[in-house]
């Protein structure tokens, strides 16, 4: 099953590379129905963000990315305070300060596809977010993506 998906992929993004973005959605929607993995569904609902992203539905961008990332099991709180914001970056700077630059800069690159798809989505929701998220999103995205580098080896 996972080279038809990934197959399905690639049509899916040579469509919506030629704007042909009704043909694209549907293969994504058919995707949808017969994905078994849950990185498949992610990876399907990823393409569908970005489509909705190109045709200017920023906030179906999002929605879309935030189920792709539920679907990996990870989860963003669907608003947040600019305190809790604070509170979510001091506890980042503090876990980047105590594994230090110079060990995060010498890092190896994971091998986990899983992980770098997660990484990825984190990527595409902060994007999604600072145009069609609640105001604090985007930031809160971003102060998540820097554990998700540091820790996604076991660091």
């Amino acid at each position: 099953m996972q080279s038809k998906i990934s197959s399905l992929a690639n049509v899916f993004r040579l469509y919506g590379s030629q704007g042909n973005h009704d043909s694209s959605n549907q293969l994504i929607e058919e995707t949808l129905q017969h994905a078994r993995k849950p990185e498949d569904r992610a990876q399907a609902l990823r393409l569908r963000g970005r489509n909705r992203f190109i045709q200017r539905d920023f906030e179906g961008a999002y929605r879309d990315t935030v189920s792709a990332l539920e679907a990996m099991e990870m989860s963003l709180p669907s608003k947040i305070s600019i305190p809790e914001l604070d509170e979510a970056f001091d506890a980042v700077k503090t876990k980047l300060l105590s594994f230090g630059f110079d060990e995060i800069l010498h890092l190896n690159r994971t091998g986990n596809h899983l992980t770098d798809l997660k990484i990825s989505l984190l990527n595409d929701a902060a994007s999604n977010a600072f145009w069609g998220a609640p105001q604090g999103m985007a930031d809160y995205i971003g102060v998540q993506v820097s554990p998700t580098f540091c820790y996604r080896d076991g660091c």
